[in-house]
């Protein structure tokens, strides 16, 4: 579902500060829920089978050693 269509805010005598407000208080609650699932669900089924979440300098320590093994192999 599109978020136009959870947010709903009357335009009437609102100012745009209590726009931003009301959006919010909707999205906030939207994006909490999600990184649960995130967290809960999809990153340890993602553990189980093999595929692990690594910042930039992990992953580039990752793929030297990828790299020097493959050399290694190609010898």
């Amino acid at each position: 579902m599109q978020l136009e269509n959870w947010i709903t805010v009357r335009r009437e005598r609102v100012t745009p500060p209590e726009q931003l407000k009301a959006i919010r208080d909707r999205v906030l609650p939207m994006v909490e829920e999600q990184v649960k699932c995130l967290h809960d669900g999809v990153l340890p089924e993602l553990a189980k089978n093999g595929v692990e979440i690594v910042g930039l300098e992990r992953a580039l320590e990752l793929l030297k050693r990828v790299d020097l093994q493959f050399v290694k192999e190609c010898k």
